[in-house]
């Protein structure tokens, strides 16, 4: 079966890992904009925004786990680094050099190479 438990959480941990680290992007932007601007208030909201999306990270566990045990949640945990990396390059301008890529690329390869487990 394509979409048993495992896999659902698997997704599951996908997406809620890429919420949580993004909430992290998020709350620097706003910081950001509220140093940069001379109206912070535009920053105050995504400021706002990221701490609302960190807050939801036990709804995603609660949701996985409803489906597998933990462990198929958080294997995906650093899968959602690559949503801030982008995140942080389109939003931010704050692009890795290759050298960076270099180092975290098996990091990130590693969780799908698995797969899932018994």
């Amino acid at each position: 079966m394509l979409l048993d438990g495992a896999m659902i959480a698997m997704f599951l941990g996908v997406l809620g890992s890429s919420v949580v680290h993004l909430s992290q992007g998020m709350m620097k932007l706003g910081l950001t904009r509220m140093r940069e601007t001379a109206v912070p208030r535009s920053g105050r909201w995504i400021y706002a925004t990221g701490i609302l999306m960190n807050f939801s990270a036990p709804f995603w566990v609660i949701l996985a786990n409803t489906f597998a045990p933990t462990v198929f949640y958080t294997s995906m945990y650093g899968m959602g680094l690559i949503a801030l990396v982008v995140f942080s390059c389109v939003k931010m301008g704050e692009c890795l050099r290759p050298i960076q890529l270099g180092v975290r690329h098996p990091l990130l390869v590693a969780p799908c190479l698995s797969g899932p487990g018994k």
